[in-house]
């Protein structure tokens, strides 16, 4: 899922990573924020579907000569919903953790700090029709009975609203186990905000026919429109938990090293473009590394 820029940035990340848990462990006294963890996350966007409406695609898509047609005898939603040419989406976070309420031993919560991506394809709207009709009439020359070959016309109308957000997130975490556990369970609660770059919206036709047995022929054909739309902005709040395990008890590097699986349900704010104010529910799966920058943790 990951190109060539995410493989390198991990790389830098663990390199960094490395070096910082290799220095001289750090001794808490007194009070003040500490060194937590570094985190490189990536994962899939699972959110709700936000539905379109007529009125959302003259803005989205203006000029569109598919939507153009009477779809009066149209259904929405009704059938199966086929996937647009490119809808894979990922999100990404690199963050980095301190302990701002350390007191003494005792470290307290991490707050992480860091950039999110995401890729996504949060809104869709699609319309279909379907009708069968007799094809034509067998007659069986052992019995002289007829039989009807049934036929299917179908075809269908979708428009998928895709973009990129790019921000800031900080969360807040609370872990349950010590530095020595070799699992540990976190949760907590975080915000994030930024900008939506690279919205656009594909409008796609599909139509096509079948019949039945004892031809089994089909065909479809395939029409397909996209329309670039303004950017806007994004907030969300979002609760981080999840379990890490601990990759090795000794050793200058795997020791500091977690590997994590995080779910964050989200609340997600959509503004400023042309779909206006919209609210959607969702989240994340998000599998990461985390390294410890220091030694102690209680």
């Amino acid at each position: 899922m990951a190109g060539p820029r995410h493989g390198s940035l991990m790389l830098a990340i663990l390199a960094v990573a490395s070096v910082c848990s290799a220095q001289q462990p750090e001794v808490l006294t007194g009070n003040g924020a500490v060194w937590g963890s570094a985190y490189l996350l990536g994962g899939t966007p699972v959110h709700g579907r936000l539905d379109l409406f007529l009125s959302d695609l003259r803005a989205l898509a203006p000029g569109s000569e598919l939507w153009q047609q009477d779809l009066a005898s149209y259904r929405k939603n009704a059938g199966t919903e086929f996937p647009l040419g490119d809808e894979a989406e990922a999100a990404f976070a690199c963050l980095v953790g301190l302990h701002p309420f350390a007191r003494g031993e005792r470290t307290g919560p991490e707050l992480r700090l860091g950039a999110y991506y995401a890729l996504e394809n949060p809104s869709t709207f699609e319309l279909h029709r379907k009708t069968g009709f007799p094809y034509d009439t067998l007659t069986s020359s052992q019995t002289g009975g007829q039989y009807i070959v049934d036929s299917t016309a179908w075809d269908s109308y979708r428009a998928a609203y895709r973009m990129e957000r790019v921000g800031i997130e900080a969360s807040l975490v609370f872990r349950l186990g010590n530095g020595h556990s070799r699992w540990n369970l976190f949760g907590g609660v975080g915000v994030g905000g930024g900008a939506v770059v690279n919205a656009h919206t594909t409008v796609e036709h599909r139509s096509g026919w079948s019949i039945g047995a004892p031809d089994d022929r089909w065909e479809m054909q395939r029409n397909e429109e996209d329309f670039r739309n303004g950017g806007g902005y994004w907030a969300s709040g979002f609760l981080p938990m999840g379990v890490g395990f601990r990759l090795a008890r000794r050793g200058d590097f795997l020791r500091h090293a977690d590997l994590f699986l995080e779910y964050r349900p989200e609340l997600l704010v959509l503004g400023g473009n042309a779909l206006g104010s919209r609210t959607v529910l969702g989240g994340a799966w998000l599998f990461g590394v985390r390294v410890r920058l220091r030694d102690r943790e209680t």
